[in-house]
């Protein structure tokens, strides 16, 4: 994933350069301004789809950054815990409880989701 925001950010830089070598040319030539609208149009229309791209990869590696950290703390939390096993939790223990839910879904009286912060989803 690196690699390719690594290349898309490249592509985007090239990109960047040469619009601004071509918004010179304008100001230094005579040119038809009509092929210079349409082809400052077609370079930032890419420029846009790129950076559209680039940014959803880096939104991607943020999350997976933070479900990392997020999964570092949660076994931080289980190695605190006084217990080996799941066969030794006699009672329930709110500390543990909040480091493996991230949220509840409650859609009606016997519609109750349990969402665990892998991602696991299971019926309350």
């Amino acid at each position: 994933m690196e690699k390719k925001r690594n290349a898309l950010e490249f592509n985007m830089n090239l990109l960047a350069e040469r619009v601004q070598q071509l918004i010179s040319e304008n100001a230094c030539l005579t040119q038809d301004q009509v092929q210079y609208n349409q082809e400052y149009s077609e370079l930032v229309n890419r420029y846009k789809k790129i950076k559209i791209k680039y940014d959803q990869i880096c939104d991607t590696m943020k999350q997976r950054t933070s479900r990392g950290q997020q999964l570092e703390r949660f076994i931080e939390n289980l190695q605190k815990q006084e217990f080996i096993s799941i066969e030794f939790i006699s009672i329930f223990d709110k500390r543990l409880w909040c480091s493996l839910v991230d949220f509840i879904t409650v859609n009606e009286k016997d519609n109750i989701w349990v969402t665990f912060k892998d991602g696991t989803e299971i019926k309350a």
